[in-house]
């Protein structure tokens, strides 16, 4: 096995960054949290406009959401937010949505996406921003899914990461 030798005047920064990357924080894995939670429309703020076989719904909403703490409980905040859904031939379906979560006077924002189609259901749900407060540096992202979409309940899994 060949041997190397780290030539004099550059020694310095190699131990400058060993010790940078030794000194770094371990990144812990995300904490998968499963739960259910329901969304109501704010009918005040309900439009559509329908665009040859495409309908086009937004509305604000509110509601309950869970989230998992840090040390591993799990809290429910309320959410408000405003949602966006295409409803095109055949039954297909697209939405996205912005929500702020709210809990123990931390907030966390949230973004979503979904299809619906033939082809089945097809999601994807992310934290936004640092939130604030209690909730300030959690960041997750995972799915969510309608349980029953007559009365707004859901389900979902979100893997959380705390900084």
């Amino acid at each position: 096995m060949p041997s190397y030798r780290i030539p004099s005047r550059v020694a310095p920064l190699v131990a400058a960054v060993a010790l940078t990357v030794l000194a770094m924080p371990a990144v812990a894995a995300p904490e998968p949290c499963a739960g259910a939670g329901w969304v109501a429309p704010d009918f005040a703020t309900f439009e559509q406009r329908v665009e040859g076989q495409v309908t086009q719904v937004t509305f604000e909403f509110y509601g309950e959401h869970p989230l998992c703490l840090a040390d591993g409980s799990q809290v429910t905040g309320t959410v408000t937010g405003r949602l966006w859904q295409q409803n095109g031939p055949n039954g297909a379906v697209s939405l996205r949505f912005d929500e702020v979560l709210s809990y123990g006077g931390g907030t966390l924002g949230y973004r979503g996406e979904a299809t619906f189609n033939a082809a089945g259901w097809v999601s994807h749900v992310r934290t936004v921003g640092p939130g604030t407060g209690i909730l300030e540096g959690i960041s997750g992202q995972g799915w969510f899914s309608p349980i029953d979409p007559n009365t707004g309940a859901f389900t979902d899994e979100i893997a959380y990461t705390y900084n």
